[in-house]
Protein backbone atom coordinates (compact mmCIF):
# COMPACT_ATOMS: atom_id res chain seq x y z
CA UNK A 1 0.00 0.00 0.00
CA UNK A 2 2.81 2.88 0.58
CA UNK A 3 6.20 3.33 -1.61
CA UNK A 4 9.02 4.64 0.72
CA UNK A 5 9.84 7.15 -1.57
CA UNK A 6 6.20 8.60 -2.43
CA UNK A 7 4.15 8.16 0.59
CA UNK A 8 0.35 6.34 0.32
CA UNK A 9 -1.40 5.12 -3.21
CA UNK A 10 -4.59 4.88 -1.35
CA UNK A 11 -6.42 6.06 1.98
CA UNK A 12 -9.16 3.52 3.12
CA UNK A 13 -11.52 5.65 5.30
CA UNK A 14 -13.42 3.17 7.83
CA UNK A 15 -15.65 6.25 9.62
CA UNK A 16 -16.31 9.31 7.14
CA UNK A 17 -16.85 11.05 10.45
CA UNK A 18 -12.93 10.59 11.06
CA UNK A 19 -11.91 11.63 7.59
CA UNK A 20 -13.43 15.04 6.63
CA UNK A 21 -14.82 17.61 8.20
CA UNK A 22 -16.87 20.08 6.84
CA UNK A 23 -15.73 20.72 3.36
CA UNK A 24 -12.50 19.91 3.93
CA UNK A 25 -12.23 17.29 0.80
CA UNK A 26 -12.88 19.70 -1.54
CA UNK A 27 -9.61 21.61 -0.40
CA UNK A 28 -7.57 17.97 0.07
CA UNK A 29 -9.10 16.38 -3.65
CA UNK A 30 -6.11 18.47 -5.25
CA UNK A 31 -3.05 17.44 -3.37
CA UNK A 32 -4.51 13.73 -3.86
CA UNK A 33 -4.90 13.75 -7.22
CA UNK A 34 -1.40 15.39 -7.96
CA UNK A 35 0.26 12.69 -5.38
CA UNK A 36 -2.23 10.10 -7.18
CA UNK A 37 -3.34 8.69 -3.77
CA UNK A 38 -7.02 7.34 -4.42
CA UNK A 39 -9.13 7.62 -1.34
CA UNK A 40 -11.47 4.46 -0.81
CA UNK A 41 -14.68 5.39 1.51
CA UNK A 42 -17.10 1.84 2.77
CA UNK A 43 -20.60 4.49 1.53
CA UNK A 44 -19.44 4.38 -2.14
CA UNK A 45 -18.09 0.37 -1.92
CA UNK A 46 -14.84 1.33 -3.36
CA UNK A 47 -12.49 4.32 -4.68
CA UNK A 48 -13.78 7.64 -4.89
CA UNK A 49 -13.88 9.44 -8.44
CA UNK A 50 -13.13 12.90 -8.12
CA UNK A 51 -14.87 13.35 -11.49
CA UNK A 52 -17.79 11.74 -10.25
CA UNK A 53 -20.11 14.84 -9.37
CA UNK A 54 -22.52 12.20 -7.54
CA UNK A 55 -19.29 11.15 -5.52
CA UNK A 56 -18.18 14.60 -4.69
CA UNK A 57 -21.97 15.25 -3.69
CA UNK A 58 -21.45 12.63 -1.65
CA UNK A 59 -18.39 13.56 0.02
CA UNK A 60 -19.95 16.91 0.18
CA UNK A 61 -22.90 15.50 2.05
CA UNK A 62 -20.89 13.40 4.55
CA UNK A 63 -18.52 16.64 5.53
CA UNK A 64 -21.64 18.57 6.65
CA UNK A 65 -22.91 15.03 8.80
CA UNK A 66 -19.35 14.76 10.15
CA UNK A 67 -19.39 18.48 11.38
CA UNK A 68 -22.68 18.15 12.61
CA UNK A 69 -21.86 14.90 14.69
CA UNK A 70 -18.84 16.94 16.07
CA UNK A 71 -20.58 19.17 17.17
CA UNK A 72 -23.20 17.14 18.56
CA UNK A 73 -20.05 15.24 20.86
CA UNK A 74 -18.99 18.62 21.88
CA UNK A 75 -22.39 19.57 23.41
CA UNK A 76 -22.66 16.07 24.96
CA UNK A 77 -19.43 15.99 26.62
CA UNK A 78 -19.69 19.66 27.70
CA UNK A 79 -23.19 19.17 29.20
CA UNK A 80 -21.65 16.13 31.34
CA UNK A 81 -18.90 17.69 32.36
CA UNK A 82 -21.25 20.61 33.52
CA UNK A 83 -22.99 18.04 35.73
CA UNK A 84 -20.30 16.29 37.49
CA UNK A 85 -19.36 20.19 38.42
CA UNK A 86 -22.69 20.95 39.41
CA UNK A 87 -24.36 17.80 40.38
CA UNK A 88 -21.63 15.97 41.99
CA UNK A 89 -19.75 19.26 42.76
CA UNK A 90 -16.79 17.30 41.22
CA UNK A 91 -13.44 19.28 40.30
CA UNK A 92 -12.36 18.32 36.69
CA UNK A 93 -9.00 18.74 36.84
CA UNK A 94 -6.19 21.58 36.74
CA UNK A 95 -4.76 23.94 39.38
CA UNK A 96 -7.61 25.10 41.25
CA UNK A 97 -8.57 28.79 40.49
CA UNK A 98 -7.39 31.75 43.16
CA UNK A 99 -9.53 31.48 46.32
CA UNK A 100 -9.69 27.80 46.41
CA UNK A 101 -8.32 24.90 47.32
CA UNK A 102 -8.73 21.17 46.47
CA UNK A 103 -10.41 19.01 48.97
CA UNK A 104 -10.87 15.35 49.27
CA UNK A 105 -14.49 14.35 47.66
CA UNK A 106 -15.04 11.03 48.51
CA UNK A 107 -14.07 7.63 46.27
CA UNK A 108 -13.72 8.20 42.71
CA UNK A 109 -16.95 8.07 41.40
CA UNK A 110 -15.28 5.53 38.37
CA UNK A 111 -15.22 2.38 39.45
CA UNK A 112 -12.12 1.36 37.93
CA UNK A 113 -10.75 4.66 39.02
CA UNK A 114 -11.96 4.19 42.66
CA UNK A 115 -10.54 0.63 42.52
CA UNK A 116 -6.93 2.23 42.12
CA UNK A 117 -6.95 4.25 45.30
CA UNK A 118 -8.14 7.49 42.68
CA UNK A 119 -10.30 9.81 45.31
CA UNK A 120 -12.84 12.57 43.63
CA UNK A 121 -11.75 16.58 44.42
CA UNK A 122 -13.86 19.49 44.55
CA UNK A 123 -13.22 23.20 45.52
CA UNK A 124 -13.10 24.76 48.64
CA UNK A 125 -12.23 28.44 49.82
CA UNK A 126 -9.28 28.74 50.74
CA UNK A 127 -9.11 31.03 53.82
CA UNK A 128 -6.39 33.33 53.33
CA UNK A 129 -7.36 34.35 49.99
CA UNK A 130 -10.89 33.66 49.70
CA UNK A 131 -11.36 36.75 51.43
CA UNK A 132 -9.71 38.97 48.50
CA UNK A 133 -11.82 37.14 46.08
CA UNK A 134 -14.73 38.28 47.42
CA UNK A 135 -13.85 41.11 48.20
CA UNK A 136 -13.00 42.10 44.41
CA UNK A 137 -16.63 40.84 43.42
CA UNK A 138 -17.83 43.19 45.96
CA UNK A 139 -16.04 46.11 44.15
CA UNK A 140 -16.92 44.55 40.15
CA UNK A 141 -20.38 44.25 41.56
CA UNK A 142 -20.12 47.83 43.10
CA UNK A 143 -19.32 49.76 39.50
CA UNK A 144 -15.51 49.75 39.86
CA UNK A 145 -13.83 48.74 36.34
CA UNK A 146 -11.56 45.97 37.06
CA UNK A 147 -8.06 47.62 36.27
CA UNK A 148 -9.66 50.15 38.75
CA UNK A 149 -9.81 46.78 40.86
CA UNK A 150 -6.02 45.58 40.33
CA UNK A 151 -4.73 49.15 40.69
CA UNK A 152 -6.34 49.82 43.75
CA UNK A 153 -8.05 53.25 42.86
Amino acid sequence: MADPDRGFDAIVVGEFERAFYGDQYKQLAPPFALYGVQLWLPELNGPVDATNELHVSLLALLGVHSRREAQRSRFRSKAAMRAQVIEQGRHLGGRPPYGYRLVDAGPHPNAGHAKWGRRAQRLEPEPTSAPHVQWMFAQRLAGRSVAGIALGS
